[in-house]
């Protein structure tokens, strides 16, 4: 128990004959009593009230060989002695998976249910001649699955959610126990609660209307407010792609739609635009698919209620809901710092009025990244960590002053500092990475700013290798996927995958340049390739990169541009494409097995960005995929892909590598056996790590060929 006097246990033996739930007092004597005594029984979760000796148990019986229809129980034990806790409805029960929570004033326990099973469905077998003949015996025996148009959803998207959620799905409730009621927080037509145990009225929401639409336009739900003291359900906005933010009194809701920020009134249902007459960025500038366009999210609420902390792109807003007046709370704009809330306690309800709050403070120029404190009373700003790093305060001690934080840069390992809420005073209490001093590991990054395909001001971080001297012309190996210069104060990941490990390059004579790529809907190849032209061209214009020795890597999304820039231009010398699309057309209806997914959704609204259906714009899915053009193509590429890819089919892989070998081409396909979209096994990793050098060393600084590069690898098995 939390007061450490009683000990709960679970006694299960091989034959389950002597089962018991037993309760030990931990005393001198260790005096126990026996609470449940029967074959089989088994308590499958105990939480125990915080501080009291008040406990749930969810009592179950293995009895029963059925797993989905085992009788569960949720017992409450005061005093000594068990009582059953019953759902509001008498034709719903518990099963083993359901979670048991209590809130921490121990006045709410969460728990959860569902309506109980219909009998399993028996198949027949084989018993007797007769049944070898018998039509219905024989079917029962059948393996199939029907598609039917009807279907809410695919069946591999059926199957999966299945597995993942639908098997053993639960339904959210919670006891009062002043009251002793149970109330129903979710139910099959509104099946998502999302829990934080200190609300008085929680966000729901449902799917299921909207289970065909993913399969092409993106997940959307209708959302609710639900009150926690009686269950009811109002609604806040319906057929929504976005996720609300709901007011702790659960009375209103803010969320964005038609580029402005909106406040729904739950009591009287009236919705009034917030945003409209302000001179500031609310909706997401960056965002460049054919789907709608989000904003750049909120903050939280007050405690009260009485305001909403909305964020523009550079700063925090506070809207009075009575009023609906607006206050700037940072100056982020004029300085071109972005300003965010830092929540380090993901069950914060909202803010208190006079509360001082934890910001990062991040320059969109520069990318250097502070951290700073806003006091709500008085909404004046301070900075209390500052300087050319990247700094992230990670933990809050619950019951203590004590934050950790880490400071990093390419060069500096992003070890924990320890501090109080002064950072006055930090002190460092990790050195995890003192090795790197014995490394030649680059020098410090720089941004590099240049043209996207329509003239917008871009960047990308240039890393250059250890030891550079000015005017040197050196090769550089371009990885990218969509904005990259946030990296700029990053500390590499010191690991092996699907990506060049930076400093492996670095230290080896190679520069690493990571550009920003932005896109144009309808056209992502084409506007892909234009933006790294620009961006690549200015490493030649600077005198950094040797125009013959530049290089190309990706992997996904970033490996369908790679694959596709090499049909438009002759700029790289040698790309590595990792988990390419290189025929949308035959990509387009096929599926996701990660997800069982249909990819419709990816091409119309999704990241590839086509914006119309294969059979409204033909012309652009076959634009946009480089297997149709593999005839043009000069650059040698490298295509690697794991046989079990759950994301991209990987033999989008071998039709790029067919069309490219029937093309006479300079094209080697890896297939790394049983690996999904992101290389797993350690092997597998370094393997490749080690053949992406060998092939940018060839390419690019001209060393001999390895044997597999030349000639290839024969296929033997012993």
């Amino acid at each position: 128990s939390s007061t450490g006097e009683q000990l709960l246990a679970s006694q299960s033996y091989s034959n389950g004959a002597d089962n018991q739930v037993v309760l030990v007092a931990l005393n001198n004597d260790f005096a126990t009593s026996v609470l449940i005594d029967e074959p089989g029984v088994v308590a499958n979760k105990i939480a125990w009230q915080p501080n009291s000796n008040t406990a749930a148990l969810l009592i179950g019986n293995y009895v029963n060989d059925d797993t989905r229809r085992r009788d569960h129980s949720l017992q409450l034990l005061q005093n000594g002695t068990l009582s059953t806790i019953n759902s509001a409805d008498s034709s719903w029960t518990i099963g083993k998976t359901a979670s048991l929570k209590w809130s921490e004033d121990g006045a709410r326990l969460y728990f959860e249910n569902h309506p109980k099973l219909a009998a399993k469905v028996v198949a027949k077998e084989y018993k007797d001649e007769a049944s070898l003949y018998d039509f219905d015996t024989i079917r029962d025996q059948k393996g199939l699955n029907v598609w039917h148009n009807k279907d809410a959803e695919i069946k591999p998207r059926e199957e999966q959610q299945w597995n993942k959620a639908n098997k053993l799905r639960h339904y959210q409730a919670v006891y009062h126990v002043n009251g002793q009621q149970v109330v129903q927080l979710s139910t099959p037509n509104m099946p998502e609660v999302s829990l934080n145990t200190h609300r008085e009225a929680l966000l729901g929401y449902s799917d299921l209307p909207y289970l065909e639409r993913v399969m092409y336009g993106g997940f959307y739900a209708d959302y609710f407010s639900v009150d926690v003291k009686t269950g009811k359900q109002t609604a806040i906005v319906s057929d929504y792609p976005f996720r609300p933010s709901l007011a702790p009194n659960g009375q209103f809701a803010a969320f964005f739609q038609d580029s402005q920020v909106q406040l729904k009134d739950l009591g009287n249902n009236k919705v009034s635009t917030l945003s409209k007459a302000i001179n500031a960025i609310f909706a997401d500038d960056k965002h460049d698919y054919p789907s709608p366009q989000p904003g750049y999210g909120f903050a939280g609420w007050l405690n009260d209620s009485s305001q909403v902390l909305v964020y523009s792109k550079f700063d925090i807003w506070a809207f009075d809901v009575a009023t609906q007046k607006a206050t700037r709370l940072t100056q982020g704009k004029e300085s071109n710092t972005q300003y965010r809330v830092i929540k380090l306690d993901k069950d914060q309800v909202g803010f208190a009025k006079d509360e001082t709050l934890l910001l990062s403070a991040k320059n969109l120029q520069d990318k250097q990244t502070e951290i700073a404190k806003l006091d709500l009373s008085s909404n004046k700003v301070s900075k209390v960590l500052s300087g050319k790093k990247r700094y992230d305060v990670v933990k809050k001690a619950k019951n203590a002053d004590k934050y950790l934080f880490t400071a990093q840069t390419y060069q500096q390992f992003p070890d924990y500092y320890q501090t109080d809420f002064s950072f006055k005073k930090p002190q460092r209490v990790t050195n995890l990475n003192p090795q790197i001093s014995n490394f030649a590991w680059g020098e410090k990054p720089e941004l590099i700013s240049y043209k996207g395909f329509d003239g917008e001001d871009l960047q990308g971080v240039l890393i250059k290798p250890a030891g550079y001297k000015k005017g040197d012309k050196v090769p550089v190996v371009v990885y990218f996927y969509r904005y990259m210069s946030q990296r700029m104060y990053d500390f590499p990941k010191m690991e092996l995958n699907h990506r060049p490990n930076f400093p492996m390059f670095t230290s080896n004579g190679y520069a690493i340049f990571l550009p920003d790529i932005r896109f144009e809907i309808g056209h992502p190849g084409k506007s892909s390739t234009q933006t790294m032209i620009n961006a690549t061209q200015k490493l030649i214009d600077l005198g950094i990169a040797d125009p013959d020795k530049i290089g190309l890597q990706g992997h996904s999304w970033a490996g369908y541009q790679s694959a596709f820039m090499i049909t438009q231009t002759d700029m790289f010398k040698a790309v590595v494409s990792g988990a390419p699309v290189s025929n949308m057309t035959s990509a387009y209806s096929g599926i996701r097995l990660k997800s069982g997914l249909a990819r419709q959704f990816q091409y119309e609204t999704g990241q590839s960005r086509i914006g119309k259906t294969l059979f409204e714009a033909p012309e652009l899915y076959i634009e946009n995929s480089p297997v149709f053009f593999a005839d043009k193509v000069n650059t040698p590429i490298l295509i690697m892909f794991g046989d079990k890819d759950d994301a991209v089919p990987w033999h989008e892989g071998v039709q790029y590598y067919l069309a490219l070998r029937r093309a006479g081409k300079d094209a080697t396909f890896l297939q790394y056996e049983g690996e999904p979209h992101h290389l797993k096994k350690f092997p597998n990793q370094v393997d490749f790590s080690v053949r992406m050098m060998e092939y940018f060393d060839h390419y690019l600084k001209g060393k001999p060929a390895a044997e597999w590069i030349k000639n290839g690898v024969p296929f033997i098995e012993e």
